[in-house]
């Protein structure tokens, strides 16, 4: 009910302003942007109907970013010898080295962490949906 009670007053205050310029202007017809020259000087007057928007300030939000830790490499690796226990005639066991002992290049991935980061957000418009009436009126002398 209060926009349309607000709706209303800015549609009177724009039929006011437009009598006005008709008065100024000898009653001549004027359009949405309308000028007229008096002796060195200029009347305007302007308006339009759209829908509004809101202007939403610059702030800081916390979002999750996914921070390198560590690069993907290579790291040697030594890869020790195998053994086999072997049972003997006389009963007793035995270890026997199945292969050597041999170092070996292994691929280790890159490493991830999420950390919370404070990040500047610019200033935007929003679009609220409600109509806007714009109205201008300017003199220059």
């Amino acid at each position: 009910m209060e926009a349309k009670r607000n709706g209303l007053k800015l549609f009177g205050a724009a039929m006011f302003l437009g009598a006005i310029c008709c008065i100024a202007q000898n009653a001549q017809a004027f359009d949405s942007h309308h000028h007229h020259h008096h002796s060195g000087g200029v009347v305007g007057i302007g308006f339009g109907v759209g829908s509004s928007s809101e202007w939403v300030p610059g702030h800081y939000e916390v979002q999750m970013e996914s921070v390198l830790v560590m690069s993907a490499h290579y790291e040697k690796q030594f890869v020790a010898p195998t053994y086999k226990t072997v049972l003997l005639s006389d009963g007793t066991e035995m270890q026997v080295k199945v292969s050597e002992g041999y170092w070996t290049k292994i691929f280790v991935p890159a490493q991830y962490e999420s950390r919370e980061v404070q990040v500047w957000i610019p200033g935007y418009y929003v679009e609220t949906g409600r109509p806007s009436v714009r109205i201008g009126l300017g003199f220059r002398f």
